[in-house]
């Protein structure tokens, strides 16, 4: 059942349909209907899972900002050796 949870998460979530807090409380109530008297065992709690998914999409953010800053800082020092070595020639 949690590998079946877990795959149509992905896929939601892929598509746009849900979000991870959405997700989890949907997850809860059909493991509920399932009969799981304690759900909440099985999947963490929507706004828990919500505040994960916001704090990991802000640390990508942050590393994307911090692998574009490097590249950039590479790109101008190549542009400065090269200027460097035009100018000595």
């Amino acid at each position: 059942m949690q590998i079946f949870l877990g795959t149509l998460a992905q896929v939601g979530m892929q598509i746009g349909a849900v979000t991870p807090g959405e997700w989890a409380h949907a997850a809860q109530k059909l493991l509920l209907e399932s009969g799981i008297k304690d759900p909440q065992s099985y999947v963490l709690d929507p706004e828990i899972v919500k505040q994960q998914f916001f704090m990991q999409m802000q640390q990508q953010m942050q590393l994307q900002e911090q692998q574009q800053a490097a590249a950039l800082l590479s790109e101008v020092a190549k542009a400065q050796k090269a200027n460097n070595s035009a100018r000595f020639r």
